[in-house]
C-alpha cells in the first residue's frame, strides 16, 4: 500500500507541474471548479484513481474538482461529453486504451475522433491485464487453453458493453471462434476501497 501512495504522490506532483504551467499562462486559473469526466461507473479502477489524484491536488493547491461519472458504450458517452465540452480548460477526461484506441475499431461511427478531439496531458497510470484461472484448474498455460478438449465453447467474462483489449480471439490464437463465448456482465458500482 505504501508504494501505491508513493505513486499517487508522484503522479499528483507531475499533474501539478502541468497545471502550474497553465496557471502561469492564466494567473486566474482555476477560478471555478474543474470537472473531470470518468467514462466508467463509480468505484471502478479509473474512478478511484481519478479521485485519489484530484484529492491530492486539492490538498496541495486548494483547487476544487468535480468527478463526473458518465459510463456507457465502452466509455464513448463520457469521452463524447469531453469532446463537446467548452474549450476553456475546465473539463478534463480520463481516457484509456479501451476508449481511445480500441473503440474506434469496434464502433464504426464514434461521436468523437480520438486523434483530433483530444490531446494527452499526462499518463496517470498503466496496469497489466492478466488472464487467470482457478488454482486447481488443469489449464496452466496458453497452450493448455488452446488444446482444451471440452466440447462447446469456453466462457469469457467481461464487463458489458465495455470492450476489452483481450478478446477471446487474442486469448486463444489459432482456436476456432466457435470455442469462445463472450458472456457479458453488467457494469455496476462497487463499494469504494476507502
Amino acid at each position: 500500500m505504501k508504494s501505491a501512495h508513493h505513486l499517487i504522490r508522484i503522479v499528483a506532483t507531475l499533474g501539478l507541474g502541468c497545471c502550474a504551467a497553465v496557471a502561469g499562462a492564466q494567473t486566474a486559473y482555476p477560478d471555478q471548479p474543474i470537472k473531470v469526466i470518468v467514462p466508467f461507473p463509480p468505484a471502478g479502477g479509473t474512478d478511484v484513481l481519478t479521485r485519489l489524484i484530484t484529492n491530492e491536488i486539492t490538498l496541495k493547491e486548494k483547487w476544487t474538482f468535480i468527478v463526473d461519472n458518465r459510463p456507457g458504450a465502452g466509455g464513448n458517452i463520457g469521452l463524447d461529453a469531453v469532446a463537446k465540452s467548452r474549450k476553456d480548460g475546465y473539463t478534463l477526461g480520463t481516457g484509456q486504451t479501451a476508449n481511445l484506441a480500441i473503440n474506434p475499431t469496434l464502433y464504426p461511427k464514434l461521436p468523437y475522433d480520438p486523434i483530433k478531439d483530444f490531446v494527452p496531458v499526462i499518463l496517470l497510470a498503466s496496469q497489466p491485464v492478466v488472464l487467470v484461472v482457478r488454482a486447481d484448474s488443469p489449464i496452466k498455460t496458453l497452450a493448455d487453453l488452446k488444446t482444451r478438449p471440452a466440447p462447446g465453447s469456453f466462457p469469457w467474462r467481461r464487463p458489458a458493453p465495455a470492450p476489452s483489449a483481450m478478446s477471446p480471439a487474442r486469448c486463444s490464437p489459432g482456436a476456432p471462434a466457435s470455442r469462445c463465448c463472450t458472456c457479458p456482465t453488467r457494469a455496476r458500482a462497487r463499494r469504494s476501497p476507502t
